[in-house]
């Protein structure tokens, strides 16, 4: 009896978490619908959704497009989460400039703002963090008491649960418990988490679809990585660098990466990074390319110059892009022929144009065994430089209303 006394406070949390997930991504629902999809007693879902309304997380609502069974009996009231009751921030650090944006629990930005800024102290980074934090609330003009917390989001190996950066791609980051260096600062609960991990949670939470249960999240940018979500989780492994498909080598002679040392891996050879690097090379040996006339600076290329020389049949340029895009669609199929995901969530500049998707999906889906090739779907996101921050309020979101 005493073990079952000792684990009812246990369960009544994780009911709760339950009915405020199901709410989440199947509103409008009904009281009785939530119990039918949790097999909870209709009495549990009524203590829970009463505390919740009073403490103005739900609402309820009315909806118009009854089905005829519905509209026969007494009208139902819908819930659906209150929109307002809760804010997040979300801060995404790259090596030169920072994005912060506020959100409603749903992720729709309020404010946001880019910073151009390098860290090179690390105190100093954790103060100059804080100003940003205090900005945003000022300018939002949002009660600080109902911001739920802060998730910051940053490129390298992270223990999301203690928030301790092992490794960053800046090294001032590096070997620091950040979450609880920013948090004695703010006074608002602060939680961390690889940058690219935290944009596929995003995805789910902020689409508010329950189908999202098993998919994989493709990034390429100045780095390239592969977290996997997995039972509507992300899936960590038992070390910091689950996902990291960018330092898996793909050619032993190839160039070093200038992150992890080693020859040849896919991050050194088929980056946004490694593109640009490429193009700069192609410059200083030929000179009369398009893509020269275009760049503000031959020594420091943008992916932006790339994709507007290959726009203009640059073809040296042409065929250093089709190489790369072949290589890093050839390596996720090789991922998805492994594990067997069903959605793959694709963000990534290099593949924003509907001309290099095509080339990416031609050859990814030719190297997909015959059981995953009609069943698994690509999904290319439009490019958004606050997806990174937004992921950093995903993040908030699901550690302090869905508490995992």
């Amino acid at each position: 009896m005493s073990k079952v006394g000792n684990n009812l406070p246990k369960v009544k949390k994780q009911n709760e978490v339950l009915i405020k997930e199901t709410i989440f991504y199947n509103a409008p629902i009904t009281r009785v619908e939530i119990a039918e999809k949790l097999n909870l007693t209709l009495p549990t879902i009524t203590t829970n959704v009463s505390r919740m309304l009073d403490e103005n997380l739900l609402c309820e609502i009315d909806c118009d497009t009854l089905s005829e069974e519905k509209a026969l009996g007494r009208k139902a009231k819908y819930l659906d989460i209150n929109p307002q009751s809760n804010y997040c921030i979300g801060i995404e650090i790259l090596l030169n400039s920072v994005y912060v944006c506020l959100t409603d629990i749903f992720g729709r930005a309020l404010y946001s703002k880019k910073y151009d800024t390098v860290f090179t102290i690390y105190e100093e980074a954790v103060k100059e963090i804080k100003i940003y934090i205090d900005d945003i609330i000022l300018k939002s003009e949002i009660d600080k008491n109902l911001i739920l917390g802060v998730g910051v989001t940053i490129p390298g190996y992270i223990d999301s649960q203690i928030g301790f950066i092992k490794k960053a791609v800046a090294s001032v980051w590096t070997n620091r418990f950040l979450s609880s260096d920013l948090q004695r600062e703010t006074d608002i609960p602060v939680f961390v988490e690889n940058n690219v991990r935290a944009r596929a949670i995003a995805y789910k939470i902020f689409k508010r679809d329950s189908s999202l249960v098993d998919y994989a999240y493709f990034m390429v940018s100045r780095g390239i990585a592969c977290p996997l979500i997995l039972g509507s989780k992300v899936y960590k492994g038992n070390h910091y660098s689950t996902g990291e498909i960018g330092h898996t080598i793909v050619d032993r002679n190839g160039p070093v990466c200038s992150e992890c040392g080693r020859k040849g891996c896919l991050e050194a050879i088929a980056s946004e990074s490694a593109i640009c690097n490429q193009c700069e090379d192609l410059i200083k040996s030929n000179g009369d390319t398009v893509l020269k006339k275009i760049c503000k600076d031959i020594n420091n290329i943008n992916i932006e110059e790339v994709l507007e020389a290959q726009q203009k049949n640059d073809r040296a340029v042409n065929d250093i892009v089709r190489k790369s895009i072949e290589i890093l669609a050839i390596s996720l199929s090789n991922i998805i022929n492994y594990i067997s995901v069903p959605y793959i969530i694709i963000d990534s500049m290099l593949l924003s144009t509907e001309r290099n998707q095509k080339m990416f999906t031609d050859v990814f889906y030719e190297n997909l065994l015959y059981i995953n090739d009609e069943k698994t779907k690509t999904v290319f996101l439009p490019s958004d430089v606050n997806r990174g921050a937004l992921g950093g309020c995903a993040l908030a979101l699901q550690k302090t209303i869905f508490r995992y």
